[in-house]
């Protein structure tokens, strides 16, 4: 998403509307971190859900954007290497109250279901319990492998009480994998220690 942004066109809205608008770019993307040795390619569906793609109108291309990722990954290997589909959270904020337990769950199921050509769901940067359940909820739906990733979770004595949680309904919804990703490198340290000492599922770690 940050090298699209910095080199596709894209005004403001999310970068993810450009797997149909600009496919080229969106390509170039895991060619490029094929040659750079990576095994295994990430989709652009980060922020592809509908409440983030109803700001732009397009909340009823979701699962068409969410498709396309997939085939525009596969594309750029020759279909030679794994395709992770990434699923972000919501980062809904003040507004929780406003959706029911049963409506996050449906935002995320038609993501997910979307995503089904993958060869797994990487549920990245989650920090709040109520969404990374319904999360993953959705995606253990789909029955493929489900790597959940927490996110920066902040400072302060509830920082622990919390990934405590996060791995706790990740371990119940049976996760093929726990991790960590988009924080300062001397959080992911901590945060993969503390997942090694926690569960006995193997452990990720990006940048």
């Amino acid at each position: 998403g940050t090298m699209l942004r910095r080199e596709a066109e894209v005004a403001g809205g999310p970068v993810e509307v450009l797997n149909l608008k600009n496919p080229g770019a969106v390509r170039a993307v895991p060619v490029a971190y094929l040659a750079a040795g990576s095994q295994i390619l990430v989709t652009n569906t980060f922020a592809a859900n509908t409440l983030a793609l109803e700001e732009t109108g397009l909340s009823d291309k979701c699962a068409d954007i969410n498709e396309t990722a997939v085939r525009l990954a596969r594309e750029s290997s020759g279909g030679n290497n794994v395709v992770w589909a990434s699923v972000g959270p919501l980062s809904i904020g003040l507004r929780h109250d406003d959706f029911s337990t049963q409506a996050l769950e449906e935002i995320y199921s038609i993501q997910c279901m979307a995503l089904s050509r993958a060869d797994a769901i990487l549920l990245e940067t989650f920090t709040d319990p109520r969404e990374a359940e319904a999360a993953l909820s959705a995606a253990v739906k789909t029955r493929l492998p489900v790597i959940f990733q927490i996110g920066n979770i902040g400072g302060g004595r509830e920082r622990w009480n919390r990934i405590e949680t996060l791995v706790r309904l990740a371990a119940t919804a049976g996760v093929t994998a726990i991790g960590t990703n988009c924080c300062h490198p001397n959080e992911i340290v901590e945060t993969a220690g503390y997942l090694l000492s926690h569960t006995e599922l193997p452990v990720t770690a990006s940048a």
